[in-house]
């Protein structure tokens, strides 16, 4: 049984109610400054700005480099798999063993075959 600290999972609550009340107040000061269709424009902006102002710093926490190491990592993993070359499903005949890609073995005219790697 995992034992989870209780100081830790504090802090973690503590930290999501810190930001609730940061979109709070900030949601409620932009409602009393700007009228309705500027304000939830201005809202939704400051909402993005906030999300990647967070993500930030969780990433830095977690020792990632904050985004922009994310997205580095993210690219590597990208290239990685660019590198990987598409390989041909190989089927070879049951009967006379002749490798092809048609539906009927060319040399036999048997249908039965398997797939090779």
């Amino acid at each position: 049984m995992i034992k989870v600290s209780r100081n830790n999972n504090h802090q973690m609550e503590n930290n999501y109610l810190i930001w609730l009340l940061i979109y709070f107040g900030i949601g409620l000061t932009v409602i009393f400054i700007f009228p309705f269709p500027i304000s939830l424009g201005v809202f939704l902006v400051t909402f993005v700005i906030l999300n990647l102002i967070r993500s930030e710093i969780l990433l830095r926490r977690a020792k990632v480099g904050g985004i922009k190491g994310l997205y580095k990592s993210l690219s590597s993993l990208r290239r990685e798999f660019a590198d990987m070359k598409y390989r041909q499903t190989r089927f070879y005949c049951m009967n006379c063993g002749k490798e092809h890609r048609m539906v009927s073995c060319p040399r036999c005219g048997s249908k039965i075959k398997k797939v090779g790697v």
